[in-house]
């Protein structure tokens, strides 16, 4: 196993929000807050050499600039068609760095694909710097453990 697999941290945006987020919910600005946070922490982990994946939604384009401003992310964008509603809308990305598409592959495939996206990038890790992932929207449970 290559070394670097051992920094590798998974912030998980459901376990984000029973701990740092406690106190938000899931308006707009809720979203927003609980996003910034969690970059926030991703960075800080980042600057301590652990490559960090962040699996969040992060449903509007303008909390993903002020993202990138905070952690300069890699997106990877897991598209799943029938989730958008009327109370909960989604911008999908505009530059995703690789699209999982769940109505083209199976959980199998999808999970192939971002094993291999992640050991791509920290064998370039080097070369990059600290990389963060955010998935948005996020995959199926059965998906994540990579």
């Amino acid at each position: 196993m290559h070394p670097l697999f051992r920094r590798i941290l998974i912030l998980d945006g459901d376990e984000m929000r029973a701990t740092v987020s406690v106190d938000e919910g899931f308006s707009r600005e809720d979203r927003r807050r609980h996003n910034l946070r969690v970059a926030r922490l991703a960075k800080l982990f980042q600057s301590h050499g652990f490559l960090v994946i962040v699996a969040v939604i992060a449903p509007f384009q303008s909390v993903r600039d002020e993202l990138t401003e905070i952690c300069d992310p890699l997106w990877v964008y897991v598209k799943r068609s029938n989730l958008e509603a009327d109370d909960h809308p989604y911008e999908a990305p505009e530059h995703p760095a690789i699209v999982v598409d769940n109505d083209e592959v199976g959980i199998e495939e999808g999970r192939e694909m971002l094993k291999g996206f992640i050991e791509e990038k920290v064998r370039g890790k080097v070369a990059l710097g600290s990389v963060s992932i955010n998935l948005s929207p996020p995959p199926p449970p059965s998906l994540l453990p990579v």
